[in-house]
């Protein structure tokens, strides 16, 4: 229902919207997810082009969880920041995690 100023009608202090099954992206740490870009930024120059990894079978499974673990064990050594990438090797992690989600999406059953 459109209000005017010139009813004499108060209009509603918030909008009814439903949330349900809505993302809420403002608890989203979108600053921090800058540094998954840069992971992301890095592979596409190391490897020759964005989205290598979505490309043919792409990323074999084994692959991926072996650079996970790789750069797990790097924080347990109590290291950072990955020397090739000069990024963090958490940012590596989550990169990697995110290029697995891309995958069970194509193929979920070569993903368990």
């Amino acid at each position: 229902m459109f209000y005017s100023v010139l009813d004499n009608k108060e209009a509603p202090k918030e909008a009814p919207k439903e949330k349900e099954n809505k993302p809420n992206w403002s608890i989203f740490p979108f600053t921090e997810l800058e540094e998954v870009l840069k992971v992301f930024e890095f592979g596409a120059k190391k490897y020759g082009a964005p989205f290598t990894y979505r490309r043919g079978k792409g990323v074999d499974k084994n692959d991926l969880f072996a650079a996970i673990f790789r750069h797990l064990l790097e924080i347990h050594k109590e290291n950072l920041i990955a020397e090739d990438s000069q990024c963090y090797h958490y940012a590596h992690i989550i990169a990697n995690c995110l290029m697995a989600l891309s995958h069970i999406e194509k193929d979920e059953h070569q993903w368990v």
